[in-house]
């Protein structure tokens, strides 16, 4: 089997070739593991989309008579030189597209001139598509080639829509049907699928905010502010794949309540880019469109709804099967391959031995003990000053008389605008804290001039007494 890399404009060039995409289609609809993720459509519009960050370098492979059998594609980060598949982190499964009768050979020989040519010292791939053949990562050959493999085992949730029982369950739950009946009283819910961008483009940015607020609140990240790329991606996919492109929103009247923008093959919905508005938290939005979701996607005939790896806890709630997958790290020389399998060991190990409860009992008594030294240092801060500027920059004269902003509302987005003007109070503490007071109801107001967030304050709807303010 012949083996080409191509280089960056050589792999644009490819890429715009309808020729080609016809051949990419036709070894997506022979490989049985493929999913959208592997098709066209996700690759070529991830590769347009990041050609400021990533070189595309596509890897075909050919037969005896020149026909491409094979292609798995690559891209090289402009900043680093590190290799990745399509899609990088982005993609929920990195992959292939190549008949099963020619994957082995084609794979095998992919990674040994990948080696030849690119001397990469360590490459880590995300999680193999579900049901993928890996009887390959085991060949000799490559052993022999120096190319040394260490793998991450994950059962991955999923709900199977085929079996009742789990969604019924769900729905039945007193809880679930409390937050539904209490959304429905005040208005009608129902789901919307976008299946053109200029459709979508009216709706990204209020789901983009939602997305932000969520996973700052979660893990300290604005992920369509620290990579002003994702925007125009998710719009490109609906274009270049929308007979793959899942997105679904649900509206409570006329408020988008929550969104997935995720993905479709004949039988499954991939989950994806999950948000859902911190303002409406007291009803459980995120609970309250997953099921509606489910129900949603059973209708239009899908099988299965993939809640995909990543950690959240939630997923297992909504799991009733789960899906074997596999995680390859390959070393190309004995050092690299050393060091990876000693440190999956170590992970291995703690996994192993240190329990669910003994994680817990760690991480609650680090949390007191911030919470003291936080609640310490704001006081020292804040001794004096009126609540409602507590977000205020020290450098900014707050003492009377001054112009106040317009008050706002319930505007979670003017949280954003914070910048840490203190030390003692992150981003992601006003987040997280702020999502907790959403889902009890509390009331939000802001002041924002010359797009900085100038006050906040909360009135709180249980009436409870708070140490603070804003924490």
């Amino acid at each position: 089997m012949k083996i080409d890399i191509l280089s960056r404009d050589e792999s644009l060039n490819i890429i715009s070739d309808p020729s080609f995409r016809t051949t990419w289609d036709q070894l997506a609809r022979q490989t049985s593991h493929c999913t959208v993720i592997q098709e066209y459509g996700f690759v070529a519009s991830w590769y347009l989309s990041y050609l400021e960050l990533f070189d595309p370098m596509m890897v075909l492979g050919y037969d005896t008579s020149g026909t491409i059998i094979g292609v798995l594609p690559l891209a090289v980060a402009h900043d680093s030189g590190t290799l990745s598949l399509a899609g990088e982190n982005q993609a929920e499964y990195h992959g292939w597209v190549c008949p099963k009768a020619h994957e082995e050979h084609f794979l095998i020989q992919a990674l040994i001139t990948i080696k030849k040519e690119l001397h990469p010292g360590m490459w880590q791939w995300g999680w193999l598509p579900p049901g993928v053949d890996t009887d390959w990562l085991h060949a000799k050959l490559l052993h022999k080639n120096g190319i040394y493999i260490n793998t991450i085992a994950l059962d991955s949730p999923l709900h199977n829509l085929q079996h009742p029982e789990k969604l019924e369950k769900i729905i039945k739950h007193k809880s679930n049907k409390i937050k539904i009946n209490r959304l429905k009283r005040t208005g009608e819910l129902r789901i919307e699928r976008i299946r053109d961008r200029n459709r979508a483009e009216e709706l990204i940015e209020t789901i983009i905010d939602q997305y932000n607020f969520r996973h700052l609140s979660l893990y300290d990240n604005i992920p369509f502010k620290s990579d002003t790329h994702k925007k125009e991606w998710h719009l490109k996919q609906i274009e270049l794949m929308p007979e793959y492109t899942h997105f679904t929103v649900l509206w409570h009247n006329d408020e988008l309540l929550a969104s997935n923008f995720g993905y479709c093959t004949d039988e499954k919905v991939l989950l994806g880019l999950v948000s859902y508005d911190p303002v409406k938290g007291a009803y459980s939005p995120g609970v309250v469109f997953l099921i509606k979701l489910m129900e949603f996607i059973k209708e239009e005939g899908f099988g299965y709804l993939d809640l995909t790896p990543g950690g959240d806890s939630y997923k297992e709630r909504y799991a009733n099967e789960h899906v074997a997958l596999l995680k390859p790290s390959f070393s190309f020389n004995r050092y690299q391959w050393m060091k990876s399998y000693l440190a999956s060991r170590v992970r291995r190990f703690l996994k192993q031995y240190l329990t669910a409860k003994d994680i817990a009992t760690i991480k609650n008594r680090v949390k007191k003990n911030l919470f003291k030294l936080l609640r310490r240092k704001v006081s020292e801060h804040t001794k004096g000053l009126p609540s409602y500027f507590i977000y205020t920059k020290e450098t900014r004269q707050v003492s009377p008389p001054y112009a106040l902003p317009p008050l706002k509302k319930q505007q979670y987005r003017d949280l954003l605008l914070y910048e840490g003007y203190r030390e003692d109070l992150t981003c992601k503490e006003i987040a997280y804290r702020s999502m907790k007071k959403f889902e009890r109801g509390d009331r939000l107001y802001t002041m924002v001039a010359d797009d900085e967030l100038t006050a906040s304050f909360w009135l709180a709807k249980s009436g409870k007494k708070h140490w603070h303010p804003d924490l």
